[in-house]
C-alpha cells in the first residue's frame, strides 16, 4: 500500500497524447472524486466519468453502465 501512496504520475499523465476516460464512484472512499476532478486539468485528452451510487468499483456494482461509457469511448 505505500507504494499506492507515494506513487505520483502527474507529470506522466500531462503528457499524454492519447485520450483517456476515468471511470470513477462517487461514493468511493479509497480515491476522492477531487483527484478525479484534478486528473482532468492536467491534460485535455483525460475524460471523467462519474458513476452516481458506486464506490470503489463501479465496474463491480454497476458493470453494464460501466461497459456502456467505455464503449461509447472506443467507439468515438
Amino acid at each position: 500500500m505505500d507504494l499506492l501512496e507515494t506513487l505520483d504520475l502527474r507529470t506522466q499523465l500531462a503528457q499524454l497524447t492519447l485520450p483517456v476516460k476515468c471511470i470513477f464512484g462517487e461514493r468511493d472512499q479509497l480515491v476522492p472524486i477531487t483527484l478525479a476532478e484534478n486528473l482532468s486539468s492536467l491534460n485535455s485528452t483525460i475524460s471523467i466519468d462519474r458513476i452516481a451510487g458506486a464506490g470503489h468499483a463501479p465496474f463491480i456494482s454497476r458493470p453494464q453502465l460501466c461497459a456502456d461509457k467505455i464503449s461509447g469511448f472506443l467507439h468515438d
